[in-house]
């Protein structure tokens, strides 16, 4: 149930609480988008669909298996079970804690350090902004203010390794560097969900 959540959440840098409350109706099959539209922070956003229809098509028949009530019922993508009075916005409360429980025991047993449901959002963003993509463009996929943008940007070493070998002309292998990057653990931790 969580791959695609851990999933969407690698590959769009969106918040828990925004693809917690992803509806179905807003996976635009006919326009070819998906619509996020609750977020912490009231942005609206949208992301192409294409990457996801493969994930979104396993999930529903994970969700089918995993709860049929839920799927048959609720209009969300990600439904949670519980008590309906745990209702918030429509939908039931995510239970986050327990997310990140589950990504603890997942990294745990492939023996990588602990990876929280955040990471996600802040490596989407790294990588974006290392691989050079505008920060306009990136605050409008995943609703952060410019200061924001900063702050989640927490650069490798490897990238200032290469900045310093470009700076003294020399060239830098850093691909057989052996140390595994944080970004490479927070990607190896959405694949194994």
């Amino acid at each position: 149930h969580y791959h695609a959540l851990c999933y969407m959440a690698a590959y769009t840098g969106q918040r828990h609480s925004t693809l917690a409350f992803l509806q179905w109706a807003h996976v635009d099959v006919e326009n070819g988008v998906i619509r996020f539209e609750y977020s912490k922070t009231g942005h609206k956003s949208s992301v192409p669909l294409d990457q996801f229809r493969a994930v979104l098509k396993a999930h529903k028949k994970v969700l089918k298996k995993w709860s049929p009530i839920a799927f048959k019922k609720s209009p969300y993508v990600f439904p949670q079970q519980g008590d309906p009075a745990d209702l918030k916005h429509g939908g039931m409360r995510h239970d986050t804690a327990a997310l990140n429980k589950c990504l603890a025991r997942c990294c745990r047993l492939e023996g990588i350090p602990r990876v929280t449901f955040h990471d996600f959002r802040r490596t989407f963003v790294s990588l974006a902004l290392e691989s050079g993509i505008a920060p306009d463009v990136i605050r409008s996929m995943t609703g952060h203010s410019e200061q924001m943008i900063g702050h989640y940007h927490h650069q490798s070493q490897g990238s200032k390794r290469d900045l310093i070998s470009v700076v003294k002309g020399t060239e830098n292998d850093s691909k057989n560097d052996t140390k595994i990057d944080r970004k490479d653990q927070i990607v190896t931790a959405s694949k194994i969900l």
